[in-house]
Formats: structure tokens, C-alpha cells, sequence
């Protein structure tokens, strides 16, 4: 991760096309893109966590419909040392999102001095 948070996956797709330009098996491939990725979220994790004392990383979104990806980012961060919460009532894609951006909405316009009642 960049200084921002941010992700530079450029390295990642680059030894993807290089292993399939090189005629590696599809599985071979997969696998090594699987835990490259796993091994970026455990790095950016670590990162928030030396700066932010943070211990708590929450995998959701579309990218951990995934399973390989779910179960080898919750492995290596429960390893880690980090409390790993992810979705199980509610889905991990865009549905999931939409409810949670309501359920923060909600909480702000609950505290908002002239949306009170009392």
C-alpha cells in the first residue's frame, strides 16, 4: 500500500500476464494471484495498524464473494493477530453496502439537533 492507503495491484497483474505469456497452468496462475492479493490486504492491514492501533479488519464487498480470497485474507490476518468480522445476514456484495451505508445514514440524521423530536 501507498502512503494514501492506497493499493498498487500493477505488479500483480504483470506477473498474472507474464505466468500466462510463459504457458503456466491456470491453476498455477490462480493460485499465485490469489496469494498475492491475500498478502497485499495482509500488508495494508498491517500498515493501519501500526499507524492507527487498529485490530479489527472487516472483508466485505464484491471482491470477497470470493471465496479463495475470503478464506486466505481472514487465515492470514486471524493468524496475524487481527479480529477479522465479515458478512453472514446480509450480502457481501453491493446489497450488503447499500444497508450499511442506510444504517449510517440513519445514525447521522438520528443525532441531528433539528431532526429530533425532543
Amino acid at each position: 500500500a501507498d502512503r494514501d492507503g492506497s493499493i498498487d495491484a500493477g505488479p500483480v497483474i504483470r506477473e498474472v500476464v507474464r505466468d500466462v505469456l510463459a504457458g503456466e497452468p491456470a491453476g498455477v496462475v490462480s493460485t499465485r494471484f490469489h496469494r498475492a492479493v491475500t498478502a497485499m490486504v495482509l500488508d495494508t492491514a498491517r500498515r493501519a495498524r501500526r499507524a492507527r492501533r487498529l485490530h479489527t479488519v472487516v472483508l466485505t464487498g464484491g471482491v470477497f464473494q470470493n471465496v479463495l480470497l475470503m478464506q486466505g485474507c481472514a487465515a492470514s490476518l486471524e493468524a496475524d493477530g487481527f479480529e477479522v468480522l465479515r458478512n453472514r445476514l446480509v450480502p457481501t456484495n453491493d446489497g450488503g453496502l447499500a444497508l450499511g451505508q442506510a444504517v449510517v445514514a440513519g445514525t447521522v440524521f438520528a443525532h441531528m439537533p433539528a431532526m429530533r423530536k425532543d
